[in-house]
């Protein structure tokens, strides 16, 4: 039985050994394993392949007495024990790479070292072994005879065997069921192995036993494979599914977002005459705040659908011919708005010798640059930073470019450094928490940076700021050089709208599904003058073209039936050529590109921007339809200086008079701002005091909001940073900063009553009343005071609004005059309570 083992082996080790050639074959074009435990893979394959060949041998010739048979013996023996110890070295390394790339060691275990020493001491001991026959010799008739020291030739593969199976019992988690049977068992089953061959003399268990186990290894590995191939293609899916999800979510939401900008721009166009004066400063400001968190909203749904891009390899260069100048400018101006709101210092240097016209994708350039802008003033409270840009080389056409952001802010932590470019990931969530932001902004230009082939890095001391340092090569269309960059003041100005155009001949028609869309359209449009005709299919859109001419045609894209492609193609095909303009609430960063393609003209992205709007429509429409504007309240009482009589505002040091101009849109409309601060100074802050005093901090918060945001319209920054800085401390809960703080910012606004006082006798076109040529009847007086009684108890404004005013045209006694002025005062603050009091 034992002899007829002994050739059965011969041929079974040829099988093997021929196997492992073909898995040496197969690991080599292995993709999904890591390049060490592919190497480990490959070399085990290999050594055990030649482990079975000079095994094979050393039983064919075991006996010859030829000159072969005598080199064929000693050489194959020599490479049966030598490969042992390197079929296991190798498993050994595999399992190295296993622990190393383990979410949960992450390191290669100490025992597994060891385990490479003793590998290195046996390959010492063979080499011994060759020149003393320590482990082996051979008899006369060439024949292999054990040594007396052939058990310590044993020691050295068992205890690397013992060690491993040890080390993999220790680290049982880190392995699936499909990697730790096919582990555990190539440590157990060569160890059982070395036990049965001192019974089984003659019989190589021990190589047959390994070999056998590196190729299930291979084996467990291919299954292995087929098990993440399948988890790849099921996330492909799942990425799929998130893409389209995605692409439908920025079309719902960004609708809604485009009705609230839209309706929010609607808001700020309107003309404040004959409305309440409280209204105007409060609506104002809650309309810039609706204005503000619609846009962070809006910013963090394209950040949102930037990263999908990226992750599922759709975001692609948009390379064009740019100006570098402005470029540059537009940058500017967006941040040193934001610089100027926290009293942070935003300082330039531009390189002069960059080319004035460059080849690239600015849009990307352009987003990571603001995004390290806006991360600078976000974290910066004290001090300021600085953005330098400059040409590094230049090469031919091509030039190298630097930006470089560095602040003064509170800086990174060395051990965050790493996490800083991760999606979702924000350092120190607890100190930054009244920050706005994902994590996303860095990730974002870290992924745009890689695309376009650049650098982004930051350099950083944690308490004395950051360096955010951007490098990337652009093409050189123009090589003359900018010069010295001169930066260009802001011209925006917020306040009462001015449109850029009228166009009374002109018609246009807007296509939508969303009604609620074509309103804020006819809303945005309706200072233009423009003749507005809505449709809400593409069928529609093309019943009306046959019945009337129109000049420009807005077309949304996603509609039921026919979308806006379909009902393009329609128009074309019916032969009309006026400009067709795309409406879209999906997101593409290369929007104008796409939509051309399909045969556009332009495109006008959700929400509308009613100045884009205006800038899209001009450029299409015939310039003998354009006309010029006519004075209105809009253009009347504009942008010029302060009327003599006000003159002394420029002397109050605590109000940034230009910046109040500036956020009213005009000297008329910020002169009436300021009396109507100056009125209701006292009445609310009583409201505020007794907020405070009965720790009612919903209410505080409320009233300091709305003082945040009237001091800021009027340009009392220092007000209003005080305001905003109690606000956050009331949505953070921190009412000891409440506590110390409260005293301070009443102080501060009750200042204002003595500062503006004569702002109290200046007298606006609203203001004056008419002659008064009748008194008023007792009867009348009566009646009219039990009407304001009755709709106090029904909160209507306008009823009692309107009362007053009338009664202002009649003669009355000096105590009612004063009684209907305190009615007034209390209408405004919508004290209902008061008037009751007044009235009873």
């Amino acid at each position: 039985m034992l002899e007829w083992l002994r050739e059965f082996q011969l041929d079974l080790m040829l099988f093997l050994s021929g196997g492992c050639g073909v898995l040496v074959i197969l690991a080599l074009s292995t993709k999904t394993l890591s390049r060490q435990r592919k190497h480990a893979l490959v070399f085990m394959e290999f050594e055990a392949m030649i482990l079975l060949l000079a095994d094979r041998f050393a039983y064919i010739y075991r006996g010859d007495v030829s000159d072969t048979g005598y080199y064929m013996v000693r050489v194959s023996n020599f490479f049966v024990f030598m490969m042992s110890l390197f079929v296991i070295h190798s498993f050994n390394i595999y399992l190295m790479d296993l622990y190393l790339k383990s979410d949960t060691v992450g390191k290669i275990p100490k025992s597994l070292v060891v385990c490479e020493i003793i590998f290195s001491l046996g390959l010492i001991m063979l080499a011994v072994s060759q020149f003393t026959g320590l482990y082996y010799t051979f008899d006369d008739q060439n024949r292999y005879q054990r040594a007396p020291g052939y058990v310590i030739s044993y020691v050295f593969p068992v205890l690397i065997m013992l060690i491993e199976f040890i080390t993999i019992i220790r680290y049982r988690r880190v392995f699936e069921n499909m990697v730790f049977v096919p582990v555990i068992l190539f440590s157990i089953i060569p160890f059982v192995a070395v036990f049965a061959q001192f019974i089984f003399y003659g019989v190589s268990l021990i190589n047959i036993s390994m070999v056998g186990m590196c190729v299930a290894l291979y084996i467990f590995e291919i299954m292995n494979m087929n098990k993440i191939q399948e988890a790849r293609m099921a996330a492909e899916r799942a990425s799929n599914a998130k893409s389209r999800f995605l692409a439908n979510m920025s079309h719902e939401i960004r609708t809604p977002i485009n009705t609230i900008m839209g309706m929010d721009e609607m808001i700020l166009r309107e003309i404040p005459e004959g409305v309440p004066k409280p209204y105007f400063m409060s609506v104002v400001g809650y309309a810039y705040d609706i204005k503000a968190a619609s846009e962070t909203l809006l910013n963090l749904i394209n950040d949102i659908l930037d990263i999908s891009k990226i992750e599922s390899g759709k975001m692609n260069l948009v390379e064009q011919e740019y100006d570098f100048k402005e470029q540059i400018q537009s940058i500017v101006t967006m941040i040193r708005v934001r610089s100027k709101q926290k009293q942070l210092e935003f300082d330039l240097d531009i390189d002069k010798n960059i080319p004035c016209m460059l080849y690239g994708d600015q849009g990307k350039i352009k987003q990571i640059v603001l995004n390290l802008l806006t991360n600078a003033v976000k974290y910066t409270e004290k001090g300021g930073f600085k953005l330098t840009v400059k040409m590094l080389e230049k090469n031919g056409d091509r030039c190298r470019m630097q930006f470089s952001v560095k602040d003064t802010g509170i800086g990174v932590k060395p051990e965050d450094l790493n996490k800083l470019f991760s999606a979702f990931d924000r350092l120190e969530e607890a100190k930054n928490s009244g920050i706005q932001g994902t994590g996303l902004g860095l990730h974002i230009s870290k992924q745009f940076s890689d695309l376009m082939g650049g650098k982004l890095w930051c350099e950083s001391t944690y308490g004395s700021g950051s360096e955010f340092i951007f490098e990337v090569w652009q093409k050189i269309a123009r090589d003359e050089p900018i010069g010295v960059f001169e930066e260009v003041g802001e011209t925006q100005i917020r306040g009462p709208y001015l449109p850029q155009f009228t166009a009374p001949e002109a018609k246009v028609l807007v296509v939508d599904d969303n009604e609620m869309n074509l309103r804020v359209m006819i809303g945005l449009l309706r200072i233009t003058s423009m003749q507005v005709t809505t449709a809400m299919s593409g069928k529609e859109c093309l019943e009306l073209m046959k019945q009337e001419q129109f000049d420009i045609v807005i077309l949304d894209h996603m509609m039921p039936e026919m979308d806006g492609v379909e009902t393009l193609k329609a128009i074309r095909d019916a032969g009309y050529k006026m400009p067709v303009l795309a409406l879209t609430a999906n997101y593409y960063p290369d929007a104008e590109e796409v939509y051309k393609s399909y045969g556009f003209d332009g495109y006008i992205p959700k929400p509308v921007d009613g100045r884009t709007l205006e800038n899209a429509i001009k450029k299409h429409l015939p310039e003998e339809k354009i006309t010029k504007l006519e004075v209105s309240y809009y253009v009347g009482e504009g942008l010029e200086d302060l009327a003599d009589d006000l003159a002394w505002l420029r002397k109050v040091d605590s109000i940034n008079i230009d910046e109040g101009i500036k956020n009213n849109g005009g000297a008329f409309p910020f002169s009436y701002s300021l009396k109507m601060f100056h009125e209701t100074i006292d009445d609310h802050c009583k409201v505020i005091e007794k907020a405070f005093e009965d720790k009612d901090y919903k209410l505080y918060i409320i009233k300091i909001h709305a003082l945040k945001a009237s001091a800021r319209i009027i340009g009392a920054t220092r007000l209003s940073e005080m305001a905003a800085a109690l606000e956050k401390a009331g949505k953070q809960k921190d009412y000891e900063y409440i506590a110390l703080n409260h005293d301070a910012l009443v102080k501060e606004y009750r200042s204002y009553s003595e500062r503006l006082a004569p702002i109290a006798d200046v007298v606006f076109e609203a203001d004056v009343l008419q002659e008064n040529t009748e008194e008023i009847s007792a009867i009348d007086l009566k009646d009219s005071y039990e009407a304001i009684g009755r709709f106090a108890k029904e909160m209507d404004y306008d009823a009692i609004d309107a009362i007053i005013k009338k009664l202002k045209e009649y003669e009355m006694p000096s105590e009612d005059q004063k009684i209907i002025g305190d009615i007034e005062k209390a209408l405004k603050l919508f004290d209902w309570k008061r008037i009751e009091e007044l009235i009873n």
